[in-house]
């Protein structure tokens, strides 16, 4: 077991290497866009925003979009309107 501090640990991997893009998209999906709304808003064809989120899953960890969201919201990566 490390004796490191995860607190310390959380800001070098809070966003693991994700492009601008990426955190659009995540922010766009935590808004409850759907994937074509998504796709338009960032200029993109609806195959290639599948990729960037399958690339986002890979470099947080995760299996899906649902797990993707519960990540980045825990993480601060993207915020959920609560009104």
């Amino acid at each position: 077991m490390s004796s490191q501090d995860p607190s310390s640990v959380e800001p070098a991997r809070k966003n693991c290497g994700l492009s601008r893009l990426e955190k659009q998209a995540i922010a766009l999906i935590a808004s409850g866009y759907s994937r074509e709304e998504i796709a338009m808003k960032l200029g993109i064809e609806e195959p290639t925003l599948r990729r960037h989120i399958s690339g986002v899953c890979d470099k947080l960890g995760v299996s899906n979009e649902f797990e993707l969201l519960l990540h980045a919201v825990y993480h601060g990566l993207a915020e959920i309107d609560k009104t």
